[in-house]
């Protein structure tokens, strides 16, 4: 039985566009609320910047110069300012400005002092407390504290006119003090337990509170009990006063929520800007017009699960969603409209032989009996027989496995015990035109299963490749690799005997059919490559001429 396919467009020159949603998995980076533009900015590790302005995230054309350590805005300047661990960034909205050496470290505290124009920076040099402050030209130094101080939270009091820190003391004994910087001295308040490090300026009650043992209120010398009840307790705030209401960054399982205070009440807002996961299998179901991304998170609990419909991410985990299975294979039945994984590690140590599948409405366990217990098998959809191939993986021990595998819908069929040309196989994907199963070993040795048996086809591929896609447009297999030292080509496109170097990031790959499309989710992104080029129309000169 042979499936309809599409028309194949040949050799078309791919055009990336980035898909502009949030989604609901993990994030990485470091986040602030700029009140003049009104947007949630978020930078991430990768050097990305988000924003969100209320409805959408979007990816703005700036870039970080640096790794984040901490950022805040700067109500004064109407700019926000980003350290990394070596320099200061200003921010405006457009382009970053580097404003000198400023060596951060990951736990740096940040205010500004809008009365002094000051920016605030708290951290600790060893056991010492360093309180540093910028003017927007130079830095000063501020007079140590004696002791062994730790900061912990850090917030400025608009009404008192003065910073408000909590820190951990070791002298003679343990405190958890609260301090007040006014510009010239410190002024110590000697506390008791608790640590107070979820710290900021409430712009409702215009009261620095705390959220680390309820929620209390800094009256200027001691903290007072609020009648009023958290479970959140943000480590990293913000403010939007215009709106009446505080940004928190919550950690959520590996992933970073927002939630705004509006001095009664945590409400939840929005979660990070874009899926940042490992261990990950990308297909796309031609059925619903999905692409599914499944991923491992943590060590227990149920698989992470994710779909872009070509607008926006949405979290699809719910009661029937199996177990967490690392290091498993993942395919997309076009036949059955099925999304299958097979195999991989729950949460203990002994790999899976569970097939389950997913019809867009719920999982189901659809077959256990059939290849062995194993990890890091490949699958591939066979659209001539209307099968999916199985092939390789690894047992408990370790070992290689080389055997292949159909799965009809409905039971396993064992077609090759073991493969005499490799033992270390890798991704697979079936050539319609060809007909042919593709595989590039972990040696970057590339063989061709053509019904009988593998025979090899060309060797020379840079390892480790991610996986294989038949991109319809290209009419051609094509793969993206994690490394090419070498040529600094990630994309390549196999044409039965070689492989070619073709234009396009790495990333996992998978083809949406529908939109003649082929997404490439990154670890920090989602691209949409399209061979449709962009478009632009002049229309007109701006008010400054045509030099701006």
């Amino acid at each position: 039985m042979r499936l309809p396919t599409l028309t194949v467009l040949a050799l078309i020159l791919p055009a990336s566009s980035l898909a502009q949603s949030p989604a609901t998995a993990s994030f990485a980076g470091v986040s602030l609320y700029d009140a003049a533009r009104q947007r949630l900015v978020v930078g991430t590790t990768s050097l990305d910047v988000w924003e969100w302005d209320g409805a959408t995230w979007a990816l703005s054309s700036a870039r970080l110069p640096a790794t984040p350590v901490r950022a805040i805005y700067h109500p004064v300047r109407k700019t926000s300012l980003w350290f990394s661990a070596l320099n200061l960034y200003e921010f405006d909205g457009h382009a970053f400005a580097d404003r000198g050496p400023a060596p951060a470290n990951a736990n740096v505290l940040l205010a500004v002092d809008t009365h002094r124009d000051r920016l605030v920076v708290l951290d600790a040099v060893s056991t010492t407390l360093r309180l540093r402050e910028w003017d927007g030209q130079t830095w000063s130094t501020g007079p140590q504290v004696a002791g062994m101080v730790f900061p912990m939270g850090l917030a400025y009091d608009e009404p008192r006119q003065r910073c408000v820190a909590t820190v951990l003391r070791i002298s003679g004994g343990v405190f958890y003090d609260t301090m007040e910087w006014d510009g010239q001295a410190w002024t110590v308040f000697t506390m008791g337990a608790p640590v107070r490090r979820s710290v900021a300026f409430d712009p409702v009650r215009q009261q620095v509170v705390s959220f680390s043992a309820g929620v209390e209120g800094w009256t200027g010398s001691q903290w007072v009990g609020l009648p009023v009840s958290s479970t959140k307790a943000p480590l990293y705030f913000s403010a939007d006063p215009a709106n009446g209401r505080l940004f928190g960054v919550v950690p959520v399982s590996g992933s970073h929520e927002f939630w705004t205070w509006d001095g009664f009440a945590w409400s939840f807002v929005q979660r990070s800007p874009h899926p940042i996961v490992t261990d990950l299998g990308f297909t796309f179901d031609t059925a619903r017009g999905r692409a599914v991304l499944l991923y491992a998170p943590g060590a227990v609990g149920q698989m992470g699960h994710v779909e872009w419909d070509g607008v926006r991410w949405h979290d699809r985990v719910d009661p029937s969603t199996p177990p967490r299975r690392a290091n498993r294979a993942q395919v997309h039945d076009p036949l059955r409209g099925e999304t299958l994984m097979f195999g991989g590690f729950p949460s203990g140590s002994t790999p899976t032989d569970e097939l389950w599948g997913f019809d867009g409405t719920a999982w189901t366990l659809r077959s256990t009996g059939g290849p062995g217990p194993r990890f890091n098998a490949a699958m591939t959809f066979d659209s001539v027989r209307g099968d999916v191939v199985l092939v390789g993986g690894q047992a408990a021990t370790g070992a290689f496995l080389t055997d292949l595998w159909r799965w009809n819908g409905a039971a396993w069929t064992l077609v090759l015990a073991s493969n005499p040309l490799t033992s270390l196989a890798g991704p697979i994907a079936f050539d319609p035109l060809r007909d042919a199963v593709v595989m590039v070993d972990g040696f970057g040795v590339t063989f061709e299963f053509t019904g009988s048996g593998w025979v090899l086809a060309a060797s020379g591929m840079s390892p480790p490749v991610t996986n294989l896609v038949f991109d319809f447009r290209r009419g051609r297999v094509v793969t993206t690799m994690n490394a090419t030292p070498v040529t600094g080509i990630s994309r390549h496109e196999w044409t039965g005997a070689q492989w070619l170097p073709i234009p396009g990031a790495i990333g996992e790959l998978a083809y949406d059919p529908g939109r003649g499309l082929m997404l490439n989710y990154m670890s920090n992104r989602l691209l949409v490559e399209s061979s449709q080029p962009a478009l632009a129309e002049h229309l007109g000169d701006g008010c400054g001429g045509t030099a701006i």
